[in-house]
């Protein structure tokens, strides 16, 4: 079984992605599902935030999963701003908060995610 590690640049460091095999064929539909991981995007700052709407492009990422690990936004508004914007482009989203998000202080608006 052969193993290839590709390094892709993200703006927030390098990325690594392991393909261990081609993907399985299940009768004529193949599967090619792919699972990302991601930490510390602080989307409360604008840079960050725009990087997150770019993955929505051309809805590459529709049948892929994503694990948010954490520490994506200080606020409640912000924070349901970016966890839509990563449902907009991945198929599943997977979130667990960090020390930021356990933090986060809700208003009368936002009273919950």
């Amino acid at each position: 079984r052969q193993q290839q590690l590709t390094r892709v640049p993200s703006g927030q460091g390098t990325v690594f992605r392991r393909f261990d095999r081609p993907p399985q064929l299940f009768g004529r539909a193949q599967m090619r599902s792919r699972i990302f991981a991601v930490s510390d995007v602080h989307a409360d700052h604008a840079l960050n935030f725009e990087w997150c709407r770019s993955l929505c492009e051309g809805r590459q990422y529709a049948d892929d999963a994503i694990l948010v690990a954490g520490d994506l936004a200080s606020g409640m508004k912000k924070l349901r701003e970016a966890l839509m914007v990563f449902k907009q482009a991945f198929g599943t989203v997977f979130f667990t908060p960090g020390n930021h998000d356990l933090w986060v202080v809700k208003d009368a608006n936002n009273a919950h995610v």
